[in-house]
């Protein structure tokens, strides 16, 4: 059985990379803009 701590922390992380990646994403195109 997962616990729940684990399960948290990886949700967590995958979350956390997620949101990264938009971050960059959103800043990338906002320099493509002349």
């Amino acid at each position: 059985m997962i616990s729940l701590h684990a399960h948290i922390e990886k949700f967590t992380l995958l979350t956390t990379r997620f949101l990264f990646s938009n971050v960059i994403l959103n800043k990338a195109a906002q320099e493509d803009i002349p």
